[in-house]
């Protein structure tokens, strides 16, 4: 690495085993004092910017205060990887699964704890975080992880404490045990109006997602998939529910690429929809989320365990064999996730609604691969 120190030009190599050196002849005296110059910098607490992509890369620092206002968290990538089941039993009730088909719920974040829940349509197991104990059960049920090896049964809460949830709060830091890592530098924080498409949302109810929509009116999955099937996609999927993949899954096969594209949706949940920070919270922490199932390996795993194992997943355009055969041709997949919220306007973002937007577009991009877009309204 080259670069400039009291107007000298100065080239200092390093590796990934943290070893840091120079090209030159000195003395000893002059060894060790180059070593302590190292060890201010190394050690340095102040922001350095090289405008270059090195800026992109995350450090972490220990801290001894939670950061305030979690709003989301994200299962380990061992989870996925390994696709750990679980055992939950409840007086009569007994029920197994696939871990992360279960959501995360933040109830409350102070300084000094965060309480949540891990939770399905059908259980509810209450834990909490603290940086003294880390990850504890707070509720009378446990529930149980089965590991694949050895066949025995670890709580959840000691398996997170070896394979911590990664918590995010509201400025997009993020928390692992305790350390704390500051979201991907922007020089601007402001979302890119290239990213965010518009549809004519007023045959919907905007404030029912799924059901529960004023007569005479769509909801916005309706609406959406009526949109979708216009695209005249290969493979339509429509998979709501927790654990979900994303509300819809779409495949569409183009000359040289497959496209794949995850949408999540949210109802606006007020008189002033695009003007409510807590509309998008959820919905950007799906789209982050998600991001975990854009490759296809990943991709193909989930859909298979979603579609044989969950009653609400279903193909809405396609089948199983069609989506077999995408899989199989030799083509690159281009991922794309979308956030919806049809009660946001393109041209009259809230400041906070457009940071924490710009944010989650920050995050999603941080490969080359992978595009992050909004579905709004005009």
């Amino acid at each position: 690495m080259r670069g400039q120190e009291n107007s000298e030009f100065k080239t200092i190599g390093y590796s990934s085993s943290s070893k840091v050196w120079s090209n030159y002849s000195a003395k000893i005296t002059e060894f060790l004092a180059w070593c302590d110059v190292l060890s201010v910098k190394i050690n340095s607490t102040d922001e350095i910017r090289t405008y270059t992509e090195i800026d992109r890369i995350n450090f972490r620092k220990v801290v001894d205060k939670i950061p305030l206002n979690p709003i989301f968290a994200v299962w380990p990538s061992e989870f996925f990887k390994n696709n750990l089941q679980y055992y939950f039993e409840s007086g009569t009730t007994k029920i197994e699964g696939s871990i992360i088909d279960l959501d995360i719920k933040i109830n409350s974040g102070t300084n000094n704890k965060i309480e949540f829940e891990v939770t399905s349509q059908f259980l509810s197991q209450k834990m909490t975080f603290d940086l003294d104990h880390f990850f504890k059960n707070s509720g009378a049920d446990i529930l149980w992880l089965i590991d694949q090896e050895s066949g025995e049964m670890v709580t959840l809460a000691d398996y997170l404490n070896e394979f911590p949830l990664l918590f995010y709060f509201q400025d997009f830091t993020s928390l692992r045990l305790n350390e704390v890592s500051s979201r991907v530098a922007r020089e601007y924080a402001l979302i890119n109006p290239d990213k965010i498409e518009t549809i004519d949302w007023s045959d919907t109810d905007i404030t029912a997602e799924f059901d529960g929509n004023k007569a005479g009116k769509k909801h916005i999955h309706e609406k959406l998939e009526e949109v979708l099937n216009l695209r005249a996609p290969q493979i339509l999927i429509y998979d709501h529910g927790s654990g979900e993949t994303a509300d819809y899954v779409l495949f569409c096969e183009k000359t040289d690429i497959i496209e794949v594209e995850l949408y999540h949706c949210k109802g606006a949940g007020g008189a002033k929809p695009g003007s409510r920070v807590g509309d998008f919270y959820e919905v950007c922490g799906q789209s982050v989320k998600s991001s975990m199932y854009t490759n296809v390996n990943a991709l193909k795993k989930k859909l298979k365990w979603r579609l044989n194992s969950v009653t609400t997943s279903k193909f809405i355009i396609g089948d199983m064999t069609t989506l077999n055969n995408l899989y199989s041709k030799n083509k690159m997949f281009q991922f794309k996730i979308f956030a919806v919220q049809p009660g946001l306007s393109k041209v009259d973002i809230d400041s906070k609604i457009n940071e924490l937007l710009s944010a989650t577009e920050s995050y999603i991009e941080q490969g080359d691969q992978l595009k992050f877009r909004i579905l709004c309204s005009a």
